[in-house]
């Protein structure tokens, strides 16, 4: 193997310091490229992640897993942000029938920063839990039960979760089709 050979203190530095300070930081520090700080740890058999140069989170200020991300988590997003009421959210009615408003930071939002107002209503009704943010993230989606795609009304929203049927199941439904399998079914 090539290279300088690693001092004690270096040693000490990068092992108290992988996964809180970027690679590139403690490179610099002792002169070594950013791949010499990877391939010490690869060949030691290290799990701590290296950060490259990731964000802080603008909530608690530590190193955000993604590149992209503003915040580490989503309870440090739900703590430092919260959003008014549905004014605040510039709403239209798309092409399709669907009403989507436009908000970056939304935790419902795509990539894009659209956001759908059934699923930001059901979340709201749902006292902003993160199991609806979750459910949007595995794949679910929003029924309207009258078939009014902009009757977003709260009794009128039904979740699904994705299954066999294009648009989903009803959690009835599915309980249902449990108990109809032989399955006891009890619900908290």
């Amino acid at each position: 193997m090539g290279g300088k050979s690693w001092t004690l203190d270096e040693i000490e530095y990068v092992q108290a310091n992988l996964g809180v300070l970027p690679h590139t930081e403690m490179a610099t520090r002792f002169n070594r490229t950013p791949g010499a700080i990877t391939q010490w740890a690869n060949r030691r058999g290290l799990s701590v992640r290296i950060w490259t140069d990731k964000p802080e989170c603008a909530h608690c200020g530590i190193v955000c897993a993604h590149a992209h991300r503003i915040y580490c988590s989503k309870e440090c997003y739900a703590a430092s942000r919260t959003f008014g009421p549905d004014d605040e959210i510039n709403w239209t009615v798309k092409d399709e029938g669907y009403v989507t408003g436009f908000a970056r930071n939304h935790p419902l939002a795509d990539q894009q920063g659209e956001v759908r107002r059934h699923w930001h209503i059901f979340w709201e009704a749902n006292d902003r839990a993160d199991w609806v943010i979750e459910a949007k993230e595995s794949g679910a989606s929003i029924h309207h039960k009258n078939g009014i795609r902009d009757d977003n009304d709260p009794d009128n929203l039904e979740l699904r979760m994705s299954g066999r049927h294009p648009r989903g199941w009803a959690i009835d439904d599915i309980i249902e089709w449990l108990e109809n399998m032989g399955y006891k079914v009890t619900l908290p």
